[in-house]
């Protein structure tokens, strides 16, 4: 008869320190309509001049209801799924008058990849009309692979820690523990704007993994070969093969930013509180907390266009415990941009921090190539994990006991002025030697 494992004290930690940076976000305002700043992003070059698409009397302003629309196919590569190929799309609408309605954005990508699997999302930020309403849509619906690392960034660091495409490794890493697996997201809030800037909303989230397949575990190896994710969904009590997450949440939200895609001033400040419940058709109940801050500065000088970015979120598990591929991860976020330098999930825990800060800055002073440089940190908690049978005995780690550096620099290429959209190319580099590429239409935050 197998011991059954036990738990040491939980490692949430302690809550970062928010209020300063949020008094200092809130402080930073809604950019007037006549911002210089603002309108200077209208006068730049764009690829349509590039290429000589562009008339002297088209359009360099959003106008209501046009969607503003870029395209590009995608390639990537992955040691589990293979190679991958297929389309990303980025658009961007006005849905209201531009005095007083900020661009809407949307995102979408397929992919199939050689081992016969697929990659469906969409994800959406849309303001209606006076910024009255604003909807945060996740959807995803995965046949896919990924390769986890055990939890905390307190875990070991390979020497190696491989080149990464867009999130995903492209050659098998030293302590990687892949998983397949079927994934369905589906994440929806609705905000409706209170006082000013400051909205309140309600959403509904669904995370359903199936079918789930752990290449790494050999419990008939001596001594087993024991995964992360066996060893948490035993601890906790979860089917390893497939489990559910789904849940109502209540939000607050000051959203001030002056666009979506490349904001210039403004800030966004989320705060959530999400409860899974059984009775919604969750596997245990749960409680988890989330933070976000986003704000953009206007660096002091003679020339526009200068900005610092600044960027942190925390979520933490603050009651019961949700299944291992829903516990907080580099790269979960709803567009999918944190943690550069890292492949996707490298870092994941039953709490997370992670900060950012990017520098944006011209290269041409027509507007049409920019530059950025960029410098992320990460800090992750893990419970403490016994268990006899299976030979486990990992120490808990908390919330800043150790902190993982990322970094790196990129170039912006303006693929259309009216909409303020970027083709990004990005190079970023992390602990343990792992670097990489990254592509995206739309500023990282």
């Amino acid at each position: 008869m197998q011991a059954s494992p036990s738990r040491r004290e939980p490692a949430g930690g302690a809550w970062p320190r928010w209020a300063l940076a949020v008094a200092l976000a809130l402080a930073a305002g809604r950019a007037p309509a006549a911002d210089p700043l603002v309108e200077d992003s209208y006068a730049r070059r764009d690829l349509r001049d590039l290429v000589g698409l562009g008339r002297k009397d088209a359009p360099v302003r959003p106008e209501r209801g046009r969607l503003m629309l870029f395209a590009l196919p995608t390639v990537s590569a992955n040691p589990t799924v293979g190679l991958a190929l297929g389309v990303g799309a980025s658009a961007a609408i006005l849905l209201g008058d531009e005095s007083d309605t900020a661009v809407s954005s949307l995102s979408a990508s397929a992919q199939y990849t050689t081992e016969q699997q697929l990659l469906l999302s969409l994800k959406s930020l849309l303001l209606t009309s006076g910024n009255a309403w604003e909807l945060l849509g996740d959807l995803r619906l995965y046949d896919f692979a990924e390769s986890t690392f055990g939890l905390g960034t307190a875990s070991p660091t390979p020497v190696s820690g491989g080149f990464v495409l867009n999130g995903l490794e492209t050659a098998e890493l030293p302590g990687a523990q892949p998983l397949r697996y079927f994934y369905l997201k589906v994440h929806e809030t609705a905000f409706r704007r209170v006082w000013r800037s400051l909205y309140a909303g309600v959403g509904f989230h669904l995370d359903a993994y199936r079918e789930i397949e752990d290449l790494a575990l050999d419990l008939g190896a001596d001594p087993p070969a024991v995964t992360s994710h066996y060893g948490y969904s035993r601890l906790e009590g979860f089917d390893p093969g497939g489990y559910t997450t789904s849940g109502l949440s209540l939000a607050g939200l000051w959203e001030s930013r002056d666009h979506t895609l490349d904001p210039h001033r403004g800030v966004f400040v989320q705060l959530s509180w999400r409860m899974n419940r059984e009775w919604l058709g969750s596997e245990r109940a749960s409680d988890v907390v989330y933070a976000e801050a986003r704000t953009y500065l206007d660096l002091p000088g003679p020339r526009t266009r200068h900005l610092l970015a600044l960027w942190s979120f925390a979520e933490v598990v603050v009651a019961g415990s949700v299944p291992y591929l829903t516990l907080p991860a580099i790269g979960n976020d709803t567009r999918g941009r944190s943690g550069r330098g890292y492949t996707l999930g490298r870092w994941r825990g039953t709490g997370l921090v992670y900060g950012e800060a990017e520098y944006r800055f011209p290269i041409t002073a027509d507007g049409l190539v920019g530059g950025v440089a960029f410098l992320n940190a990460t800090t992750a908690a893990r419970p403490g994990i016994q268990d006899a049978t299976l030979g486990l005995d990992l120490p808990a780690s908390g919330l800043f006991q150790s902190v993982k550096l990322g970094g790196g620099a990129g170039l912006r290429l303006m693929l259309d002025r009216r909409a303020r959209m970027n083709l990004v190319v990005d190079y970023a580099f992390g602990a343990g030697g792992s670097n990489g590429l990254y592509f995206s239409v739309g500023e990282t935050f």
